[in-house]
C-alpha cells in the first residue's frame, strides 16, 4: 500500500515511505495508534523546524554549524543506544543528514525536503495503521527503556557511533556530494549501535545481505524496464516482501540480515525509479 500510493502520487522524497513503514513493520510492537501517529508527526514537526533553522541561518557559519551538527548527531546515537524509539531515532537521522546536504542554505530547497520528508512520514503511518486493521496481528507489548541504563555504556556506544558517521557526513557536506546522500544515509543506520564483538563473520554477513538487496534490486530494476507498469511494479514488490518476510521473521540469527537487504533494496528500487 505505502508503495502504491508513493509511486503514483511521487511528491518529493515518496520513496521514503515504503522505507518508513518497512521499519516499523520490522519492530516487535503492535501497531502505533492514534496518540503514537500524532505525537510522532509532532516530533517530525519539531525535528524539521529545528533542522531548517540549522540549514538555512546557521549553515552559513561552518564551524557553529559543526559544533550543533555534531551535538545533535550524538544525542540522536545516545537516545538510540538507550533503547528509544528505532522509528523515532531513524526519522532524527534522516533529518539531520538530508536537510543540511540538500538543502545547502536554500530555503526553498530544504522546505521542500521538510514538506516532503513529513508527508512521507505520514503516508508511512497511515498505511501501516490501515493494513494492522486489514490483518491484525497480536505481538507482545515490549517493556520500554528504563532510566536506569548503563548510562556509561550508551554514552561510549553513542561516542562510537559518531566517530563513524561524522567524518562521512562532514566530508558530504564539505564537497556537497548530494549524490552519496543514500550511502551516507546506510552508515548511519548501520553505525546506530555498533558491536564490534560480532567480528569479521558478521562484517561479511551485512555486505552480504546489503549485495543481496542491491543484486535484487538491479534484476527487479531490468523487469520494470521489460514490463513498466504500476502493477507489475507493485505486484512484484509485494512477492519480493513475501519472500523477504518470511527470512524476517523466520527467528533465525541471520534474519536482521535479511532485514538489511530488504532496506537496500527499497532504497535502491525507490530512488532508482
Amino acid at each position: 500500500m505505502s508503495v502504491t500510493v508513493a509511486y503514483t502520487m511521487a511528491w518529493p522524497l515518496s520513496f521514503i515511505s515504503p522505507l518508513l513503514a518497512a521499519s516499523i513493520l520490522a519492530n516487535p510492537k503492535p501497531a502505533p495508534g492514534l496518540k503514537e501517529t500524532l505525537a510522532v508527526l509532532l516530533a517530525i514537526a519539531v525535528i524539521f523546524a529545528v533542522g531548517l533553522w540549522l540549514t538555512i541561518f546557521v549553515y552559513l557559519y561552518p564551524a557553529v554549524f559543526i559544533l550543533f551538527f555534531s551535538g545533535a548527531l550524538y544525542l540522536v546515537f545516545l537516545a538510540s543506544a538507550q533503547g528509544r524509539s528505532s522509528f523515532v531515532i531513524l526519522l532524527y537521522l534522516m533529518a539531520l543528514m538530508m536537510l543540511p546536504l540538500l538543502g545547502s542554505g536554500s530555503t526553498e530547497t530544504a522546505t521542500t525536503v521538510s514538506y516532503g520528508f513529513l508527508l512521507s512520514a505520514l503516508s508511512a503511518l497511515v498505511a501501516v495503521k490501515f493494513a494492522d486493521l486489514i490483518f491484525p496481528v497480536f505481538t507482545p507489548a515490549v517493556e520500554s527503556p528504563t532510566e536506569n541504563a548503563d548510562f556509561e555504556a550508551a554514552a561510549g556506544s553513542a561516542w562510537l557511533s559518531l566517530g563513524v558517521v561524522l567524518p562521512a557526513a562532514l566530508l558530504c557536506l564539505t564537497f556537497s556530494l548530494s549524490g552519496a546522500l543514500l550511502p551516507l544515509l546506510m552508515i548511519a543506520i548501520l553505525s546506530q549501535k555498533p558491536d564490534f564483538s560480532i567480528g569479521a563473520a558478521g562484517g561479511k554477513g551485512l555486505i552480504a545481505a546489503n549485495l543481496l538487496g542491491g543484486l535484487t534490486a538491479v534484476i527487479f530494476y531490468q523487469l520494470i524496464l521489460v514490463t513498466p507498469t504500476l502493477g507489475f511494479t507493485v505486484l512484484g514488490i509485494v512477492g519480493l516482501a513475501l519472500l523477504f518476510g518470511r527470512k524476517i521473521f523466520s527467528g533465525e540469527p541471520m534474519a536482521p540480515l535479511w532485514a538489511s537487504g530488504f532496506t537496500a533494496f527499497l532504497v535502491l528500487i525507490g530512488s532508482g525509479t
